[in-house]
């Protein structure tokens, strides 16, 4: 009986190691997955109506509302894109099948299915980030005779750059002689102190521009590096739990106005080709 128990417990335990195991494989396929593209868009989604149930797609099948599917202007049919609504934090994941939004003040058009997954049915019309997971294998959505090229989306590997990379010298190196202490009068304050430098805390509300969430602190801190090498000192990255996950949001500013906001927008996307996605931070 004794016998029995233990090989019971350590039956236990090796089903528990496994199942960390797979839990942490799967963790790093997706931390891979969603590092292999840089793609990304933001702007307006809205989805299709009931009566477009049935009605065949771009692709050539019939649109499903109860799936979760999309159509895009440019991405080629079959894509894998995540969506996530920049006002609540919601995201899916939708398979492009169809050439759509036609209205320019929109980025993409969701399913119904997939717009009950970003809360989007009260608003209708919401303001979303949208990145690549995969791209598919065929023509560009809108245009059959175009094919998607990949090649300027694809995740480049960390290197070191010249600005960090350690040059060894034929000299060999001296060390530096000892500094000489100054002598100060009591009460004095010696004047070659150094100031200790004043780190700038982000804002936690006022206008802002959004500019991407991500599902990893460190793609969403290597996508605001990138920004803020471009000139963009006032990009920042807050925390959001979401469940069992948390959502890295990146913004610039906060601003004092909406039209101080929309001038910043017009800047980001003249100098980095990014459409920041105005938006409210509150506590």
């Amino acid at each position: 009986m004794k016998k029995s128990f233990q090989l019971h417990k350590t039956s236990n335990m090796m089903n528990e190691f496994l199942r960390a195991c797979l839990l942490f494989t799967a963790l790093l396929l997706q931390l891979s997955l969603s590092a292999q593209w840089t793609w990304q868009e933001t702007g307006n989604a809205s989805y299709y109506a009931d009566k477009f149930h049935g009605r065949s797609t771009a692709s050539g099948e019939r649109y499903n509302k109860n799936e979760l599917t999309a159509a895009h202007r440019s991405l080629p049919m079959g894509s894998i894109v995540r969506v996530t609504n920049a006002r609540s934090g919601q995201s899916v994941e939708v398979r492009i099948n169809d050439c759509g939004p036609h209205r320019s003040d929109r980025v993409i058009d969701v399913s119904k299915a997939a717009a009950k997954k970003l809360h989007l049915i009260a608003d209708g019309v919401a303001p979303v980030i949208v990145e690549l997971v995969e791209p598919g294998e065929g023509h560009c959505a809108c245009d059959r005779k175009k094919q998607w090229d990949p090649t300027p989306w694809r995740a480049k590997e960390t290197v070191i750059t010249k600005e960090t990379e350690v040059t060894a010298t034929t000299r060999p190196e001296q060390t530096p002689p000892a500094p000489r202490k100054e002598k100060t009068q009591p009460g004095s304050v010696a004047e070659t102190a150094l100031e200790s430098p004043v780190v700038q805390e982000p804002p936690s509300t006022g206008i802002v521009l959004q500019l991407g969430a991500f599902g990893s602190k460190d793609n969403a801190n290597n996508f605001a590096q990138k920004i803020n090498k471009q000139g963009f000192s006032d990009v920042f990255v807050k925390e959001f739990p979401q469940g069992d996950k948390t959502l890295y949001r990146v913004y610039r500013g906060a601003f004092s106005s909406r039209t101080e906001a929309e001038t910043a927008q017009k800047e980001l996307k003249g100098k980095a080709g990014i459409d920041g996605v105005i938006t409210e931070l509150k506590l």
